[in-house]
């Protein structure tokens, strides 16, 4: 066991190596306006409200420059042959990133290769026809779901604490996959046993998903066992090939939390939620400690990145992501 001192010496490492590596990153932007690229090959899986663009946000001019920053990278990257995907990871259902990408998605994001919605519960390829769904993946859904056997133990959760205090959202943000609700906060305690036992009861095994905690409402999504935007990207990166090494997850909210910490490399945008940024913070000393403990690459049982696991970066939205992918390495001239 580590002691007090160790722990604290591991903390001073993290914020040394976090310094230094904000410093790095802290060029990007000029660095993108005179033609930077990426360096080398990247699957990025990103959130895209308020990671990419603003949605709670205010929408604020330097927003929309660094977005269209990294639809420069992007496109430029593609324009060589590098070998480069970029996949959104939304909550949304598939309406409704549809919905959001037709205003500013489609003038200040790179096309997307593939896009997850449903808080990884579908998976859709870009082709030359439109958005072509992943089977598969669609498959691996039912295996085990019984979606009214869901509904009827959210319904259960509804009586109990009653239709004001425990709301469905709207329809286009639900399908067969996806059962979302709000509650208010101070339910939780109770809610989500509440929840797993009538999942337990019908003999269902599912993913719930909180989040954020911020305000006096939460929501939660209840999804098939295998769903989730973690399993999604282990799932996109078979398809296309990379491997955990080339891999890289940006996210900034508390539905992103299984896809950061399934990744072995992840950005943090500076505008994340609190429970975002206190995930980060445990993430990044554990990583310290390994390295600690295990300086020689060779002597790990798991391959060794030498960037931090988790880059927490100081600007917001896609100047963050920027930002990191600059800091870890990602972007040349």
């Amino acid at each position: 066991m580590l002691s007090a001192a160790d722990n604290a010496e591991h903390a001073t490492l993290a914020a040394a190596n976090q310094a230094a590596l904000q410093t790095a990153a802290a060029a990007v932007m000029p660095a993108t306006a005179i033609g930077a690229r990426l360096s080398r090959p990247l699957l990025l899986v990103s959130d895209l409200d308020d990671t990419l663009l603003p949605c709670k946000l205010p929408q604020l001019p330097q927003h929309e420059q660094a977005a269209a920053a990294f639809r420069d990278v992007w496109n430029r990257s593609r324009a060589l042959g590098l070998s480069c995907k970029f996949v959104i990871n939304t909550g949304r259902t598939l309406p409704l990133f549809e919905e959001a990408w037709a205003g500013q998605g489609a003038r200040l994001m790179p096309q997307p290769d593939a896009v997850v919605t449903g808080v990884g519960t579908r998976i859709h390829h870009n082709t030359a026809q439109g958005w072509q769904e992943d089977v598969t993946w669609r498959a691996r859904m039912d295996e085990g779901w019984n979606s009214a056997a869901a509904k009827a133990a959210m319904d259960a959760v509804v009586q109990h604490f009653g239709g004001t205090s425990v709301v469905y959202r709207d329809a286009a943000e639900m399908h067969e996959h996806k059962l979302t609700v709000l509650y208010k906060s101070e339910l939780q305690q109770a809610l989500l046993p509440l929840l797993r036992q009538q999942l337990q009861q019908a003999g269902l095994r599912a993913t719930v998903i909180e989040g954020n905690s911020a305000g006096p409402w939460r929501f939660i999504d209840l999804l098939p066992q295998h769903a989730g935007k973690g399993t999604a990207m282990q799932h996109v990166m078979q398809h296309y090939g990379f491997d955990a090494a080339s891999t890289v997850a940006a996210g900034d909210s508390a539905n992103d939390l299984l896809m950061l910490q399934q990744a072995r490399t992840s950005i943090i945008v500076g505008n994340s939620a609190p429970e975002v940024k206190s995930w980060a913070a445990g993430a990044q000393q554990a990583h310290q400690q390994l390295h600690h403990l295990h300086p020689n690459p060779q002597q790990q049982q798991q391959p060794y990145c030498d960037s931090p696991h988790v880059y927490v970066a100081k600007a917001s939205v896609a100047a963050g992501v920027l930002e990191g992918m600059q800091a870890l390495g990602f972007l040349q001239q």
